[in-house]
């Protein structure tokens, strides 16, 4: 992101300086009257942001020559800076307070049955918004007769969206690809379900590696591909993943492993996922650690959007006891729940997604709770 001043005699004067430069989506971040020695470039200034590269555009009193004009721009955008990331501050914490709001709105909501409820789903970090819609469907939809834990139990199911399946719609041809960010485990995901579709079915396989991130990315899949009996390729470029697929057209399951971009690769990653979402028939699965935040969880999902999975797969199943996030995922992109993977081991480690069990690995705590409390009453 860009951020910087521009002066003139008037705001709306500054802010068309601003968008001839930086262009139409230039960000209004803030106007003033200008003070002190800024005051020689103009009455009033204003702060405006762009996230893209900005090019060449009309120079005006902004664009003035000389080190001295540069050092104050520096000084001037420094500070603009400075301010702008303490606005970001100022509302990241607004936010929070408006969570612990809704939090509370809804303990003082429920009824006395679900409070212990309530804080089975705080403490598993289920958003406020869904921990509200939760028990409004449990207090309204479920059986009267079932215990308030049966029946929030049973809501949380009816927010989990699965599919707990591989490969497109196409009943003799199955294109299944893998994305997420690095380190989330998508290359042994991908031969976990290689490894449970392909032996299970006994047909033609192709396993293909476009990871050319890592230094010997290709070397596992090309193992793993020989002790599945399968095929494998590697490709570097779309046009190569775009032609073996074609030169292969007897291979029933084909599986794609893709690089793991962070958010600095977005010019890399962008030919291969504007590839995927351009063939509807390939599978395209989201790769995401269940370990990570609901706040990086979701930057992850928009960063990989451009690609159109069209399931979540989560992954380090067993490297977290929180559970919720998962549910704030699903429930937020409406994307269905493929499959979780809790260990290392192929294809063992590798589950269909359940929304029952899902609800149950959120809801346990309290039962614990309950029990152990339950325990102590007796012993008392």
């Amino acid at each position: 992101m860009r951020i910087k001043s521009f002066f003139a005699s008037s705001v709306d004067a500054a802010l068309c300086e601003a968008r001839r430069e930086l262009g139409p989506d230039a960000m209004l971040i803030e106007s003033r009257r200008s003070s002190g020695e800024a005051r020689r470039y103009g009455e009033y200034e204003v702060v405006c942001a762009v996230t893209n590269t900005p090019g060449a555009g009309a120079a005006g009193r902004n664009r003035e020559t000389g080190p001295e004009r540069s050092r104050q721009d520096r000084k001037i955008e420094a500070k603009s800076a400075s301010g702008f990331e303490a606005l970001v501050g100022r509302v990241e914490r607004l936010a929070h307070a408006l969570q612990r709001a809704e939090s509370i709105a809804v303990r003082l909501s429920v009824a006395e049955e679900f409070e212990p409820a309530v804080r089975a789903l705080e403490a598993s970090e289920v958003d406020p918004e869904w921990i509200g819609a939760i028990l409004n469907l449990a207090e309204t939809s479920q059986p009267a007769g079932a215990s308030a834990l049966d029946r929030v139990e049973s809501a949380i199911a009816h927010f989990v969206p699965t599919g707990p399946a591989a490969g497109g719609s196409e009943t003799t041809r199955h294109l299944v690809a893998v994305v997420g960010p690095p380190g989330a485990g998508k290359t042994t995901a991908l031969v976990k379900m290689a490894a449970r579709h392909s032996l299970a079915s006994r047909r033609p396989s192709l396993i293909v590696s476009a990871d050319t991130q890592r230094v010997a990315a290709s070397e596992p899949l090309r193992s793993y591909a020989a002790i599945l009996g399968a095929a494998f390729v590697a490709v570097d470029s779309v046009r190569g993943l775009k032609q073996t697929i074609e030169e292969h057209p007897g291979k029933e399951w084909i599986w794609i492993d893709t690089p793991g971009w962070s958010g600095a690769d977005s010019n890399d990653a962008a030919p291969l996922m504007e590839f995927l979402a351009s063939q509807p028939h390939i599978d395209t699965h989201l790769v995401l650690p269940a370990s990570m935040r609901t706040a990086d969880l979701a930057e992850a999902t928009h960063r990989f959007l451009p690609a159109r999975p069209a399931k979540l797969l989560f992954t380090r199943l067993d490297e977290t006891h929180v559970y919720g996030p998962m549910l704030n995922e699903s429930a937020r992109t409406g994307l269905p729940l493929s499959f979780y993977s809790a260990g290392p081991r192929i294809p063992d480690d590798l589950a269909a997604a359940d929304p029952s069990e899902v609800a149950n690995w959120i809801v346990r705590g309290m039962r614990a709770s309950r029990k152990a409390a339950s325990a102590a009453s007796a012993a008392a």
